[in-house]
């Protein structure tokens, strides 16, 4: 008796859901004929404007449902930019020498051609800083491991120190082309200023050098860094003396090229 009971309910339960469908589909067949039948009145029956019409409704529904999970990918990428920034200081253009121009540290500041050559190695560099003593008369080598990593989006410049401990030294300014650079070291927070080019004119413009400026004013205790250039180390004379000779065969050769029968005449 109860398993009768349970079937009609089964059974009326059925016919309902069956008679709602049947409604749902009838409801949703009149929108359309009524749609249709407006258009027809106007005299679009059939025509080009109903299907558009039709086919951007269908579009505007599928891109409703696509926008969701798009927005819910958006709002988790800006949670993760966040939390793990993308790396904004390209390595392999800081390469190469850099020759300091102002530094906070006074006894750094007596030294003449101070120049730390950032040369890869592996994943970072090996730092060799050359730099003339006057008093001494003597030229001084140091050398260090280094790379670069950033946290919460700032920029450091690490480097080791004894235990398998490093310094975390904040890169407070570079500009796109990568000819400046202000770093704060932690070891003594001094402040130093690096140029690829030994002078100190400020080769900058725009919104780049206003930044340089402000940062470069508020800092009351900046020295400059003299540079001699009748005073070359030994080592980057050779360097020198033998990009003078590739330029001078360079300059040959492309003359040769150009007129080679005027080049081997005789006076």
């Amino acid at each position: 008796m109860k398993n009768s009971k349970m079937y009609v309910i089964f059974l009326l339960l059925s016919i309902g859901l069956t008679v709602f469908s049947e409604s749902k589909g009838k409801n949703e067949k009149d929108l359309e004929q009524s749609i249709s039948e407006s258009f027809s009145e106007e005299g679009y029956e059939n025509s080009d404007e109903e299907l558009i019409f039709l086919d951007r409704i269908t579009e505007e529904k599928e891109k409703e449902r696509n926008d969701k999970p798009n927005r819910i990918i958006r709002f988790i990428n800006k949670i993760d930019n966040k939390v793990n920034p993308v790396l904004k200081f390209y390595t392999p253009s800081s390469y190469g020498s850099w020759y300091l121009i102002k530094t906070t540290d006074r006894s750094e500041s007596g030294y003449e051609n101070v120049k730390y050559s950032f040369n890869q190695e592996e994943n970072g560099y090996r730092i060799v800083k050359t730099y003339y003593v006057p008093e001494s008369k003597m030229w001084m080598e140091a050398a260090e491991r280094a790379w670069i990593k950033e946290e919460k989006g700032k920029v450091f410049l690490k480097t080791e120190r004894k235990l398998f401990k490093s310094y975390s030294n904040e890169i407070i300014f570079f500009d796109s082309e990568y000819r400046y650079m202000i770093i704060k070291y932690e070891k003594d927070n001094s402040i130093k200023v690096f140029s690829r080019f030994p002078v100190e004119r400020i080769m900058l413009e725009g919104e780049e050098l206003d930044k340089f400026e402000k940062i470069t004013g508020n800092i009351s205790n900046l020295y400059n860094v003299a540079y001699n250039r009748d005073n070359i180390n030994t080592s980057e004379k050779s360097i020198l003396d033998s990009d003078m000779q590739e330029e001078r065969a360079k300059i040959i050769e492309e003359h040769l090229i150009e007129n080679h029968e005027d080049f081997f005449k005789m006076n």
